[in-house]
């Protein structure tokens, strides 16, 4: 708005305290709930979801419903942190709750869910909580038959801790090993994370 803009012409707006003062009041704009959603998007890197098809066989549940849910759940999460509760990183991060609707809790296989409207849900004694642990964002950095714990990672180091990974070295084939039943994600990825010339990076992410 005018006031905005006439306070970074002058240059006030690189004052701290008028910045932060500057912040709060448009936190207080009713605009802000969206706006704060589109931020949110945007920087776990989730616009694109349902872009990656799924294996129905694998995942014979996931579909749209299940996808407008999830995208919804993460956009209900941020502004409720940010509007009501402590507005931390730390319950961004570890909140031992989220807000599902019915359809998205049963997909969890999770108790409670606000019926067609999202509600909050406990999530103590799971092994869920906070912001990276939503289905929106387990599902989009991931294949479509399986977890991917390099996209994850890439993810955080470049998303959450602001930190710009070298590209791979030039001529490298990158090949995913095939799902294993007998084999863990974690123990399938091992060998990128010990030798050369995958450990370089592969032991950052």
């Amino acid at each position: 708005d005018e006031e905005l803009f006439a306070k970074a012409a002058d240059d006030s707006i690189l004052q701290p305290a008028t910045l932060l003062a500057q912040a709060e009041r448009l936190l207080d704009d009713p605009r802000s709930h969206e706006m704060l959603a589109h931020f949110s998007r945007q920087w776990l890197d989730i616009t694109g979801l349902g872009n990656t098809p799924k294996d129905s066989e694998i995942y014979p549940q996931y579909n749209a419903g299940v996808l407008e849910a999830m995208t919804e759940e993460t956009a209900r999460f941020v502004r409720h942190v940010v509007f009501s509760g402590s507005g931390s990183l730390p319950e961004l991060f570890t909140a031992k709750y989220t807000l599902t609707n019915q359809t998205l809790a049963e997909y969890y296989g999770l108790e409670g869910g606000g019926g067609q409207d999202f509600a909050i849900t406990d999530l103590e004694g799971t092994p869920y909580g906070g912001i990276l642990t939503h289905g929106a964002v387990m599902s989009q950095h991931a294949f479509g038959d399986s977890s991917s714990p390099i996209h994850r990672g890439v993810m955080v180091r470049e998303r959450i801790l602001c930190q710009e990974l070298p590209p791979p070295p030039p001529g490298i084939i990158v090949q995913v090993p095939e799902p294993d039943p007998s084999l863990t994600t974690r123990e399938r990825f091992k060998a990128h994370s010990e030798n050369e010339p995958c450990l370089s990076c592969h032991q950052l992410i």
